[in-house]
């Protein structure tokens, strides 16, 4: 009897475990489908594109009709008001992506947990890059002036 609690106990962590990897990955998979499918159309917090901005999405809409829409947006357009709005505001319909369950729950979750990008360069970054900028210049005018004189009849 102990051996078959055992063995029980050892299906039951091990079927756990996969769907617990899998829930905390979920998000990340988000991204990657999002910027397969997606970002032709859509940004998260950079304004409209083709589609709306999906910047809190999951707020604005519960799961099941985001689920319903990704997984299916032309069946959506026939009777859903939301679907039929966006077309007359968007002018584009949200094309068939072909992804599965799984998919479309990984972007959802991504939704759930995106932020909007930053709208300009960090600060920290300001000074590396005019540095940088810098160097750029400094060094070609310096190849301008050296190559100059050569194609003057200077020594080779």
């Amino acid at each position: 009897m102990r051996e078959v609690l055992q063995l029980c106990a050892a299906a039951l962590f091990a079927g756990l475990l996969p769907m617990s990897a899998q829930a905390q990955s979920a998000p990340q998979e988000g991204v990657k489908l999002f910027q397969e499918n997606c970002v032709s159309c859509h940004t998260i917090g950079g304004g409209r594109l083709v589609g709306p901005d999906l910047l809190g999405v999951a707020e604005r809409r519960s799961d099941e009709w985001l689920t319903r829409f990704i997984a299916d947006p032309e069946r959506m357009r026939k009777d859903d008001p939301i679907a039929m709005a966006n077309v007359k505001i968007y002018g584009a319909p949200m094309p068939q992506l072909g992804l599965t369950e799984p998919q479309v729950a990984a972007i959802i979750a991504f939704f759930k947990t995106a932020e909007a990008a930053p709208d300009s360069l960090p600060r920290q970054y300001v000074s590396t890059l005019l540095a940088s900028l810098a160097a750029i210049v400094a060094f070609t005018l310096i190849g301008l002036v050296a190559g100059s004189k050569k194609a003057d009849g200077g020594v080779v």
